[in-house]
């Protein structure tokens, strides 16, 4: 490379650098949501400011392809960058009332633009010396489409973001279901007689190879004992337990439903979005801790069994469920008879679960 295109590629990195560290500056906006007080930016204006992003990264994984000269170069990273800070003061703009998980939501998705942009822009300037292959120019190009699309799909509300995020904590409440079902497989005894008949074959054939089939079956044994080979004592607390996540998970659905404002609710429909949304946040909280716990629950049920914090477990996410209860009610008052229904079959069921973990601690 000569002195020129040294020169050339010394003032675009400088270029890039100074543009990040703008960039950068402007993101630490959202740390707080806008202000209440200014008028809110409808998030369809960044949807716009998007797609003028991705116009802009189609432009850049053309003219970085070949040739370029410096003006090109240079007005081509200027302008893509001030459509970035336009695009982030429209995103941060729309965050007025937005509570903690619309904000971060709305922030993630600013940053993944914002990042994806500027690894094309530093692609495109280290191939201006390194000759980087069009495909890679192409795939950065892909990450930063797939950025601006996912600016599409944002949630538009407190509501809707909160909703997401409680349906998550759904998703993983019903993994440790699933996990825990699992254990039932570990109930059932290996057929002796069909072992010994397999291992007289074996030996008539080949005794060497009988030792090798013995020693995987040791292995198996051991990875089987670890894991879910339980007895039928520990398997009452593992179906207990499964019992109560199910009512657990039964218990979010409800709250999926409160949260989206689809629940009979007369105080819920009167009340502010400003005033909710912090009630909101709050069953949100307390989900998550529910989530967490109920994963404790299922991670204490491999062999031997901590009953101790099972039992404190339990205790915690009863404290949860009243908590819970008591949020509901500010929000919505008169609570729905579907999620009473599921709040007392939990309380039943972390009733049945203690008795049984009790029973446990007996010598």
């Amino acid at each position: 490379m000569g002195g020129s295109e040294r020169r050339e590629s010394s003032a675009y990195s400088r270029l890039l650098h100074d543009s990040a560290a703008s960039i950068a500056e402007t993101l630490t906006l959202f740390a707080e949501p806008a202000p209440a007080g200014v008028t809110k930016v409808e998030w369809k204006e960044a949807i716009t400011a998007a797609e003028g992003v991705v116009r802009h990264a189609t432009t850049a994984g053309v003219l970085w392809k070949g040739k370029v000269s410096k003006k090109e170069g240079m007005e081509n990273i200027r302008s893509y960058v001030q459509a970035l800070h336009g695009f982030l003061l429209l995103s941060h703009g729309s965050t007025a009332g937005a509570g903690p998980t619309l904000l971060s939501c709305i922030g993630r998705l600013s940053r993944q633009v914002v990042n994806s942009s500027l690894s094309l822009l530093r692609g495109a300037v280290a191939g201006f010396s390194n000759s980087v292959q069009d495909t890679d120019l192409a795939v950065l190009v892909g990450c930063v489409w797939e950025a601006c699309e996912a600016v599409k799909k944002a949630p538009v509300s407190n509501r809707v973001a909160i909703g997401r995020s409680l349906t998550q904590v759904a998703i993983s409440v019903k993994d440790v279901i699933r996990e825990v079902g699992e254990f039932e497989c570990g109930t059932l005894d290996c057929n002796s007689e069909t072992v010994k008949e397999d291992t007289t074959e074996l030996c008539s054939s080949d005794q060497e190879g009988v030792s090798e089939a013995e020693g995987e079956a040791e292995a198996s044994d051991e990875s089987t004992e670890l894991s879910n080979r339980l007895s039928a004592e520990e398997m009452q607390v593992v179906e207990s337990v499964k019992a109560f996540g199910s009512s657990l998970f039964s218990l979010i659905k409800q709250l999926l439903h409160i949260v989206a404002g689809t629940g009979n609710a007369s105080k819920e429909v009167q009340m502010a979005d400003a005033k909710a949304t912090p009630i909101l946040e709050k069953i949100l909280e307390l989900s998550k801790a529910l989530g967490v716990a109920v994963d404790e629950l299922g991670a204490s049920l491999y062999p031997p069994q901590e009953i101790d914090i099972l039992q404190g477990t339990v205790t915690e996410i009863e404290g949860l469920i009243e908590h819970l209860q008591t949020e509901v009610n500010s929000l919505i008052g008169l609570m729905p008879e579907d999620f009473l229904v599921a709040l007392n079959a939990c309380k039943d069921a972390a009733g049945s679960l203690n008795k049984i973990l009790e029973a446990a601690r007996t010598p």
